[in-house]
């Protein structure tokens, strides 16, 4: 659609509030949540609308019994790739990949979402909905150059919306959703866990007159890795409330990532 004051082409809105839609982030856990502002923002401008995620086995764990989420849709990629040299494997696949057709043919959706713009991996699962409003990022930002071919509506971010959480958002535009308001995050209860972070925290001391702050300095893939001395500046600037303790954490073979992160920090705090 062309811009009758001249520029660039508008990206076309929808006349009424769509009545189901799927959003399509399969990976990886932080893109999942990094996702959830978006899927927030839906529930809070069209309460009535139905939202469906698909995603993959591991990352469903944010999904399920989350309060702007109905319904989870997995699609389970990486453990087909792993049965896919045996016959037992394609049996799997063609038994779970028809289901998940089916289900999603017969769910009425009318949007889908595809916040990750792989071709070998979202984009089939895109045109799988039937949504007759599918929704991704122009092909300057896709993550390649063949899934905008899967999708009729193109967002291209502004300059300003330079972190991925604000991106996610601008796919909400072809929704009429402009202004989408501060990112939100819900997460599920996790009611199990909660007990268990309580003992916890009652096992090392730490009681509800503590701020406690969690760091996390590791990431898979040097390129999205902070410098470990901005986190240590961070865990100093913290650690000026004497209330707070800090929980520096991470994964197996990550220990010297966070022995430089905790390095000249207080000890006992």
């Amino acid at each position: 659609m062309s811009n009758p004051r001249g520029g660039a082409p508008r990206t076309p809105t929808l006349v009424m509030a769509p009545s189901h839609v799927a959003i399509v982030r399969f990976t990886s856990l932080g893109d999942v949540i990094h996702g959830l502002p978006v899927a927030a923002a839906i529930r809070r401008h069209f309460p009535q609308t139905r939202i469906t995620w698909l995603v993959e086995e591991r990352e469903e764990i944010v999904l399920r019994d989350n309060p702007v989420v109905d319904d989870v849709v997995v699609v389970p990629l990486r453990r087909w790739r792993r049965g896919a040299m045996s016959v037992a494997g394609w049996r799997t696949w063609l038994v779970e990949s028809r289901a998940i057709k089916q289900r999603l043919r017969d769910g009425g959706i009318d949007v889908a979402i595809d916040m990750q713009g792989w071709v070998h991996k979202t984009s089939h699962a895109v045109t799988l909905t039937r949504a007759s409003t599918r929704i991704g990022f122009s092909r300057s930002h896709s993550r390649d150059s063949f899934s905008p071919l899967f999708t009729n509506r193109h967002v291209t971010p502004p300059a300003e919306a330079r972190h991925i959480v604000d991106q996610n958002l601008t796919l909400l535009q072809p929704l009429g959703i402009t202004d989408p308001g501060p990112a939100a995050f819900p997460m599920p209860a996790f009611a199990d866990a909660e007990v268990r972070a309580e003992a916890w925290r009652r096992s090392h001391g730490i009681g509800p007159q503590h701020r406690l702050a969690v760091i996390l300095p590791s990431t898979r893939g040097e390129p999205k890795r902070w410098p470990a001395d901005r986190f240590r500046e961070i865990g100093r600037r913290l650690l000026e409330d004497p209330s707070t303790i800090l929980l520096i954490t991470g994964g197996p073979g990550e220990g010297p990532i966070l022995e430089e992160a905790r390095f000249s920090l207080p000890a006992d705090r």
